[in-house]
């Protein structure tokens, strides 16, 4: 509740006057200091958003979960910067890259983004699940708000206000788990924790990636509809991953970039 009004009462204070097509991020933490920001914690937080924007946009106009190839943008982000010396913030305003009468408004966008987020925040994804009926498009929400969410270290508090409504997720990202569709697959299922390098793809199997470790050889990960923008950040990346083992693949419920190159691994019998 505390953060909550943190962020309204930065509102006030910075006399923030947003328009019908503006979002407005905000963000604290330890990565924040005299009014800048840790690029990667920006980014880190921006990209997820940003494509929040075009999944919704998408959803929205009932266009199936697409996850091959580029789809065409319905609106390019301009950005603009409001800070003050212990956070950081920036209005995101919704450019159309066309008119015609199948795009949703931008509002009507940002309002979608704004309550799923909100739902996710206070725990309710049974709630989200009856608010985007596509599995692709609830997963891929609910992984991308996973990235934007605070880590509780670098970044403390997200705030995310509209002309309309004001959400802060306070929820922790370790705290939001990927809950992947059953694939069908009966084979018993253990939890697992390993380390390693996310560094390949198989381009006939694109549901699947793969782990490389430094001692205990390579993991092959499954990704459910809709994780796939979710992956993609980590490629390159040391992580840790937590799931489910079947004996052939991972099904991720968590990814975490690490800060040390020192690899474990571990199975939960």
């Amino acid at each position: 509740m505390s953060k909550r009004v943190n962020f309204e009462s930065y509102l006030q204070t910075q006399g923030i006057t947003l328009q019908d097509d503006e979002l407005h991020l905000f963000m604290l933490g330890s990565a924040v200091t005299s009014d800048t920001i840790v690029y990667d914690e920006f980014i880190n937080r921006l990209t997820p958003l940003t494509t929040l924007i075009d999944k919704t946009a998408l959803r929205l106009k009932g266009i199936d979960y697409h996850k091959a190839g580029r789809m065409p943008r319905d609106f390019i982000s301009a950005f603009s910067g409001s800070n003050q010396e212990d956070n950081f913030a920036t209005t995101i305003k919704l450019v159309a890259t066309e008119h015609n009468l199948s795009m949703p408004k931008p509002s009507q966008v940002i309002d979608e983004i704004l309550t799923g987020i909100e739902l996710i925040n206070d725990f309710k994804e049974d709630a989200l699940k009856e608010f985007i009926q596509v599995p692709g498009y609830y997963q891929n929400f609910l992984a991308l708000t996973h990235n934007l969410a605070p880590d509780g270290d670098k970044i403390t508090d997200v705030g995310l206000s509209s002309l309309r409504k004001t959400v802060s997720l306070t929820r922790l990202s370790s705290e939001i788990e990927l809950n992947q569709v059953d694939s069908g697959f009966k084979e018993e299922r253990k939890p697992i924790k390993v380390e390693g390098i996310l560094n390949y793809a198989d381009s006939l199997k694109p549901e699947v990636i793969g782990l490389t470790t430094q001692e205990h050889g390579n993991y092959k990960i499954f990704l459910g509809e809709g994780l796939d923008d979710y992956a993609k950040f980590y490629f390159g990346r040391w992580i840790v991953v937590s799931g489910d083992f079947d004996g052939n693949f991972i099904y991720p419920k968590d990814l975490q970039t690490l800060t040390s190159h020192r690899l474990t691994s571990s199975t939960t019998n």
